[in-house]
């Protein structure tokens, strides 16, 4: 429903009272849907982890019952920050995103650090903010709309539009939140703490493309509309400033998780400082995945993206079962990489005949992701006496760089 609440958003925003019907009638629908599979996943939960778990003795309470509150949290809460990024409201987004995100990270943490059990401490410190995120909306904007049958063909409109990508949603949830089932399921509880760790750091940059996205959609959805053909320049400049704006930020979480001293002082935390190169650069495929996905989206292939993602996650089950047992950490990240780079070819591959292939700058594209493998893979295999200060060193250069592109290449053609 939060991909309806994206699209639909455009066929009420010249009503405000329409649109605040349909913002309602859509929180209430999946807020009362997040209670059903609470309910049903709390009565079937201890089945499915003895099924999935049969001797690894872990439980579905308090694991699963804490990760679905977590889970149901965050998609109920999703429509309501789809409607604030649409509307334009930064002030409110922002301060809702950065409190979410700050007593998130700050929480799991502290969790992790003062608790024995540090799943659960990952877990706790992931479900509360969203929990509390959720209630203070409820409570805030008098979003229950008890009586929803009375606006149902909003309902029913947004159902049509997203069932063909229910396949899709529940894929993208099961790799997101599955991986970390694969590496209990393979090695310890430990060993998922130190993940689950890293991925929060890593995933970060799903914030930067998720504004991105919600930033630039109008305009390259205006630019298809009126013609990829004749607009081929400036869709290029702005796929151009998504890449660099994607690739910058991973350099700034790759020297975050170079820096977790700062955060927290466990030995076994510091550890993970070495997998943050490759980790950041497993995400770089992603930038054009969602490229991709886009010119999807706007022409409608929604079973496609469907298929695609299945193809996606059937890929990386495969490559979790192989990698994991041998490579451990290493590799849970090196079937991620290689399934994002397979993900970005089939996505290619499906929407490379809806607009030319000349709005791809590989000019700009390569010489970025060349200069951030080279600098990142570096750390790892040479001890240098600074590295902080030539991570901050390199880092400045990379955005000097890509302020330059901006300002001279990019700018200029699509204002």
């Amino acid at each position: 429903m939060d991909t309806a609440m994206r699209t639909k958003y455009f066929d009420y925003y010249h009503d405000d009272e329409a649109l605040r019907r349909y913002l309602k009638s859509i929180f209430s629908f999946v807020l009362m849907l997040s209670l059903l599979w609470f309910a049903a996943f709390s009565l079937l939960g201890p089945t499915l982890f003895d099924l999935i778990f049969p001797s690894k003795h872990i439980d579905f309470y308090p694991y699963g019952l804490i990760a679905s509150i977590s889970a149901l949290s965050s998609m109920s809460i999703a429509p309501f920050f789809i409607y604030l990024r649409n509307k334009y409201d930064i002030k409110n987004f922002t301060k809702l995103t950065l409190v979410n995100i700050i007593l998130s990270i700050s929480l799991q943490l502290y969790l992790v650090t003062f608790l024995d059990d540090k799943v659960l401490g990952i877990l706790i410190g992931g479900a509360i903010p969203n929990f509390l995120v959720l209630i203070y909306l409820i409570l805030k904007y008098d979003l229950i709309r008890w009586q929803i049958l009375h606006n149902k063909e909003m309902i029913l409109s947004s159902l049509r539009f997203s069932l063909p990508l229910i396949p899709y949603t529940l894929l993208e949830l099961l790799i997101s939140k599955g991986d970390r089932y694969f590496i209990a399921f393979y090695l310890d509880l430990g060993q998922v703490g130190l993940y689950a760790l890293l991925m929060t750091i890593v995933i970060l940059i799903e914030i930067v493309l998720n504004a991105l996205d919600n930033s630039l959609r109008p305009v390259i959805f205006d630019l298809f509309k009126k013609g990829p053909t004749k607009n081929m320049t400036k869709i290029s400049q702005y796929f151009s400033f998504y890449v660099i704006c994607g690739i910058v930020s991973l350099y700034g979480l790759f020297i975050m998780g170079n820096h977790l001293e700062f955060i927290t002082d466990n030995s076994d935390y510091l550890s993970i400082r070495q997998y943050f190169g490759f980790a950041t650069t497993c995400m770089i495929p992603l930038l054009f995945v969602r490229i991709f996905n886009l010119q999807l989206m706007f022409y409608g292939k929604s079973k496609e993206i469907s298929w695609l993602t299945f193809y996606k996650t059937v890929a990386i089950i495969v490559l979790f079962i192989f990698l994991i047992p041998t490579f451990e950490l290493w590799g849970a990240l090196v079937a991620i990489f290689i399934s994002n780079i397979f993900t970005a070819f089939i996505f290619w591959i499906k929407s490379r005949k809806l607009i030319p292939k000349a709005v791809y700058n590989l000019k700009i594209y390569v010489p970025m992701i060349a200069f951030f493998i080279i600098s990142t893979s570096s750390f790892h295999f040479y001890n240098y006496n600074n590295p902080s200060i030539l991570q901050l060193l390199h880092f400045s250069i990379f955005l000097s760089v890509s302020i330059f592109i901006y300002w001279k290449k990019i700018l200029p053609k699509i204002s």
